[in-house]
């Protein structure tokens, strides 16, 4: 292994997948390791543990708020079941995965 002073000071999030389809939320994401002067990118780093409540809290705002936008796409007209939260759901955000797995539709997906 070779030791050496690092050339980046930052990072920065490049991409990222969430699925809402489980009990528990899964958040992945893929980060830059970059030199802001330069422009350079010095690596790649991925995770998927490790967030904030911070965080979870602002992916479920994130989800309400796509729901939203596809429900203007996809009905008629629409029924807003209020303002979008600011805290976690108690057990996990809600989402299509309450409606899996029960009921003689539940392999419409």
């Amino acid at each position: 292994m070779v030791h050496g002073s690092i050339k980046f000071s930052g990072l920065a999030v490049a991409e990222g997948t969430f699925s809402f389809l489980n009990t528990t939320v899964s958040l992945k994401s893929k980060a830059a390791f970059v030199d802001p002067s330069t422009g350079k990118t010095h690596g790649w780093t991925e995770t998927s543990a490790g967030w904030s409540k911070e965080t979870l809290v602002a992916l479920d705002a994130v989800r309400e708020l796509m729901e939203r936008d596809l429900a203007r796409v996809h009905f008629e007209s629409i029924q807003e079941t209020g303002t979008i939260s600011t805290s976690p759901n108690q057990g996990g955000p809600p989402g299509i995965r309450e409606n899996l797995g029960s009921g003689d539709d539940s392999d419409q997906i």
